[in-house]
């Protein structure tokens, strides 16, 4: 039978530019997951040579939001539509990640949102 399932929202740990041009793992998507949406957060303006954020998983660096539709230089929320996000099933757990490009980075502060459902029940 049919039932309505609420989602719900996973916020990951903060990266800063104090990390530098790198990939940092900021939290997990749980097995049997399905994530329907995906937003990139920038709280802290990111100053630097050309800063770059993607929110993205494990096997993939921009699965959710791809550093072109991110403006690092300006706060605000970044929704990924790239590559035309429909969705994305998880059968086994899989680290989130968020990628820092740019070099001489001098501030900066992000942190990506994950819109899922919890499919455990019926997989």
């Amino acid at each position: 039978m049919a039932e309505n399932k609420k989602p719900y929202w996973l916020v990951t740990d903060t990266v800063g530019y104090a990390s530098g041009a790198s990939t940092i793992t900021v939290g997990e998507i749980p097995a049997k997951t399905l994530v329907i949406g995906s937003e990139l957060v920038v709280s802290t303006l990111w100053a630097g040579t050309s800063p770059t954020l993607d929110l993205g998983d494990e096997d993939t660096a921009a699965n959710f939001v791809v550093n072109t539709e991110v403006t690092a230089t300006t706060a605000g929320s970044y929704m990924g539509t790239t590559n035309a996000f429909e969705g994305a099933w998880y059968p086994a757990a899989k680290r989130i990640s968020i990628t820092i490009g740019g070099t001489s980075l001098t501030a900066g502060v992000a942190f990506g949102v994950l819109q899922c459902l919890d499919l455990s029940e019926y997989v």
